[in-house]
């Protein structure tokens, strides 16, 4: 082949070097940009004006009230339960099998009763992350019943979850 295929490689070499030098440049340039606009942001003669005008971020001054019919529109959480001895794991969220996905937009309440026609709901947890285990302690076989049901930041709660009933053992 000869050396006339290879002529290209001194100057493709000479691009590398200069373009990592330019990259190089640009991220010290913005290193000392963004101190300066961090120290234009926190002087307190700095005003919302002047931040548009220099192409700074303008915070946002008017609060947003939470809109009281959201968590209403929310569909309920949904939920998968595994009972044990003694106690049951409750996963919950918009995938209940894949926790890793289960970012949760609202503190998810869960409800349990035995039966609960008979003795009405019984209040178990706010929780804020999936899974979580309900300890029972019971001696004996018992059955329970759990639905879920998002709560908003205000504490307005969502709409329950159909419900759902485990046999768990002593």
């Amino acid at each position: 082949m000869g050396t006339q295929g290879l002529d290209y490689i001194p100057s493709r070499d000479a691009a590398k070097g200069a373009k990592g030098a330019k990259d190089l440049e640009r991220k010290r340039a913005e290193r000392v940009l963004r101190t300066f606009s961090q120290l234009i942001q926190v002087r307190p003669g700095t005003t919302d004006e002047l931040r548009a005008e220099l192409g700074l971020p303008v915070p946002d001054r008017t609060r947003t009230r939470l809109d009281p019919e959201k968590i209403l529109l929310h569909p309920p959480p949904l939920h998968l339960v595994k009972p044990g001895r003694g106690q049951v794991e409750l996963h919950f969220g918009p995938d209940p099998e894949d926790e890793n996905s289960n970012a949760l937009p609202e503190i998810c309440r869960a409800q349990g009763g035995v039966p609960p026609a008979a003795s009405g709901w019984v209040f178990i947890a706010e929780i804020s992350h999936s899974p979580h285990v309900d300890v029972l302690g019971n001696s004996a076989p018992v059955t329970v019943t759990y639905r879920f049901q998002y709560v908003d930041r205000l504490g307005r709660p969502g709409s329950f979850s159909d419900p759902v009933t485990v046999a768990v053992s002593a």
